[in-house]
């Protein structure tokens, strides 16, 4: 019987020592007043519309832009019409789930011509889009708005600088503006 006590009291003993170790712990993390590398990277801000959002990173920045250049290419057959979508409505709502409805419209207008049979993509149209391996700046202009500045040099397009301002809507970022200056 003494050997049971004498094992019951040291369980109890450990089991009080652990848990006071484990809530020591937790109340130093709760009470620490400097964010972890974590924290600091998904402090967030407020939209337009008053909902939390990340800041935008360079990697969001090239994900959105990526997104963006894929929606604005779809699919097209040999004889350049759009396999997916049959007209320039179809398409740019499917562009504005990363852009502007206003970027969106004018981009697709500009980009596509809709046919009795279909949409077509208009020849030499599309522009540059964002080379991740060439230097670019992610410049903050608000709380809420961002521009993506590169220049470039390819042999399609020759010398530009584009810039593609990013703003907060509804809790994400979207491409407001895309615009190419080839006298850069």
């Amino acid at each position: 019987m003494r050997i049971k006590m004498g094992l019951l009291a040291i369980c109890l003993g450990s089991a009080m020592a652990l848990t006071a170790c484990a809530s020591e712990g937790t109340s130093n993390k709760e009470d620490s007043s400097t964010p972890t590398d974590e924290e600091s990277q998904n402090k967030t801000e407020q939209d337009k519309s008053g909902e939390d959002i990340k800041k935008l990173t360079e990697d969001k920045a090239e994900e959105l832009m990526t997104d963006f250049e894929t929606r604005l290419q779809p699919r097209v057959n040999e004889e350049g019409k759009v396999v997916e979508y049959d007209t320039i409505e179809e398409l740019t709502t499917y562009v504005e789930e990363t852009a502007s409805t206003d970027l969106a419209k004018k981009l697709v207008k500009e980009l596509y011509e809709e046919k009795e049979d279909g949409l077509y993509v208009k020849p030499d149209k599309l522009g540059p889009f964002l080379n991740p391996d060439k230097n670019y700046t992610l410049n903050k202009k608000s709380e809420t708005s961002y521009d993506l500045v590169q220049k470039n040099e390819t042999d399609a397009n020759g010398k530009y600088t584009m810039t593609i301002t990013f703003k907060a809507n509804e809790g994400t970022y979207e491409i407001a503006n895309y615009q190419i200056d080839k006298s850069a």
